[in-house]
């Protein structure tokens, strides 16, 4: 409890002794003021190991008490498990398949349609002060950053070789923002740092902050288990990978603890809403790129001063794409009507209202990059059961080369699996996915047993099915159009090929940051 909502509460205890209110009932009867400031902590490809899910391979103490603070949300999900289309849906409200943003920006192609505005327009309206660390990752870039007052470096490494990515040279730079602020003027400020994207140990990066700061320790190989996207039964040959991921989560409960220093140092926590999550699942098969539950569920911990639920687990379906919807509302402007998600404002103050915020979750997955990475899938859940639906299974063969690309060696150690594990099986159902995937997700967190063939289930499959085809109708998915699937795939293809040949033409050589990488899909964004 901060200083502001301890004091109120005792007073309210001191004028209503007899009264036996509890503790959400003062809270709603001291009715402070609506924050204004707003802090976005927003990491990249992680997950949820760390202490407030349960996850005690690595000390996150930040974060533990963060959560205490605060509110942590069980089932928040990304839009799209790759990095653009998740913060094209946070910046626009739409859904990556509205947006156009269907894949990676820059190399990848993929730019917002015309006319798409950012929340931030409706935040300066009302005269915010604006500013991010890190990048943004969404094009046309310019639509976005000029909406930031301050816009601090992207640039991984600077001239004199250090890395601008280090997370204490990222609160140097929330430091130099806050300093810039006027008393009395709101602000947004959103805090990245590129720490848990792989690599997890880079040249001249501070990789280990337990060297220094307490309550940290490093870990080895000897100190982690796998991680469940392959089962337990994985060749667990890369151990050190998923130590160096911890270290990492360490060096951003760190940054995280930071942040909430700097606005303790500024005397800004009592009115600021702080929001902790992560654009998508870590970077390991099933994870990225995939819409398996380890691909898309994110951490998710507000701390909204005036909540009634401080200290809380909230178990609502919530989707990123409400972040939009919860900034302007912060801000106290109208949210636009054609935004896909809603404020979560009241999931802080009512528990009762957690059944009732949203009944079905829809996620997608189209690309990434489009080379190795082509495979278009759309999915919908309910509290209890998720449906996947692999658009053109048995037509194309889905990328595992894509996941290898983007560093993930566990698709390797599972592919030497022997027959009959479940790393091998969930690898080859990976490669090869039946049309639909069906999972219990209470008994089967891990999506390891596909229920789509199981008769008992024929009515909940059925369901499930209406539930996404009319998702996909009322949002224009136009992966719904034949004749644009085919475009695009041939397209894909064709693109593919010319990679391929350059790469044969330039042995040694990588294609990356080359113009051939860059697929022209103009006629697919309109």
């Amino acid at each position: 409890m901060n200083r502001r909502n301890f004091l109120a509460t005792s007073a309210a205890a001191t004028v209503l002794p007899t009264l036996g209110l509890s503790a959400e009932a003062l809270a709603k009867a001291e009715k402070p003021a609506q924050p204004k400031n707003i802090l976005f902590i927003f990491m990249e490809d992680m997950g949820r190991q760390i202490g407030p899910y349960g996850d005690s391979t690595a000390p996150t103490p930040r974060l533990d008490a963060l959560a205490k603070q605060g509110v942590v949300f069980e089932n928040t999900h990304c839009t799209q498990p790759t990095c653009s289309p998740s913060r094209s849906s946070i910046f626009s409200g739409l859904y990556p398949h509205q947006s156009g943003h269907m894949g990676l920006a820059k190399s990848g192609g993929f730019h917002f349609k015309k006319g798409i505005e950012p929340f931030l327009k409706q935040l300066k309206e009302q005269h915010y002060y604006t500013g991010r660390s890190y990048k943004i990752h969404v094009d046309p870039e310019q639509t976005i950053q000029q909406y930031f007052d301050k816009n601090y470096d992207f640039q991984r490494f600077k001239k004199d070789g250090t890395n601008t990515h280090d997370h204490r040279q990222a609160l140097k730079y929330m430091e130099d923002f806050l300093s810039g602020h006027k008393e009395g003027q709101p602000f947004f400020y959103m805090a990245q740092t590129s720490d848990t994207h792989r690599s997890f140990v880079q040249k001249n990066l501070i990789n280990e902050p337990f060297q220094s700061l307490e309550g940290y320790k490093k870990m080895t190989k000897e100190s982690v288990s796998p991680l469940p996207a392959f089962g337990k039964d994985i060749d667990f040959k890369f151990a050190q990978d998923v130590a160096d991921y911890y270290n990492a989560i360490q060096r951003v409960d760190a940054f995280a603890g930071g942040c909430l220093d700097l606005l303790e140092k500024h005397g800004l926590a009592n009115d600021t809403v702080v929001i902790f999550s992560a654009d998508h699942g870590p970077c390991y098969g099933r994870g990225k790129l995939s819409l398996h539950d380890f691909g898309t569920h994110v951490p998710f911990i507000v701390r909204w001063p005036g909540s009634t639920r401080n200290g809380q687990r909230s178990t609502a379906l919530v989707s990123l794409i409400d972040l939009p919807s919860t900034f302007v509302r912060i801000a106290g402007a109208e949210i636009p009507a054609h935004y896909q998600g809603k404020s979560i404002e009241p999931l802080l103050m009512d528990s009762k209202a957690d059944a009732d915020f949203r009944d079905r979750l829809f996620t997608e997955y189209t690309t990434h990059c489009p080379i190795d990475d082509y495979a278009p899938t759309r999915a919908v859940q309910a509290q209890r059961y998720k449906l996947v639906h692999h658009l053109l299974a048995g037509q194309i063969e889905y990328p595992a080369d894509g996941v290898h690309a983007e560093g993930c060696p566990d698709v390797w150690a599972a592919l030497k699996s022997p027959k009959g594990t479940v790393a091998r099986t969930t690898y080859d159902e990976f490669v090869n996915p039946p049309e639909f995937q069906l999972y219990d997700r209470q008994a089967d967190p891990d999506e390891h047993n596909n229920l789509a063939a199981n008769p008992e289930y024929a009515e909940v499959l059925k369901k499930l099915k209406a539930e996404l085809m009319r998702w996909r109708k009322e949002t224009k998915d136009p992966f719904l159009n034949e004749d644009y699937t085919t475009r695009f795939t041939q397209q894909t293809i064709d693109h593919q090929k010319k990679v391929e040949q350059w790469e044969a033409d330039n042995p040694g050589k990588s294609v990356w940051n080359t113009p051939v990488i860059r697929p022209d899909l103009g006629s697919f964004i309109q």
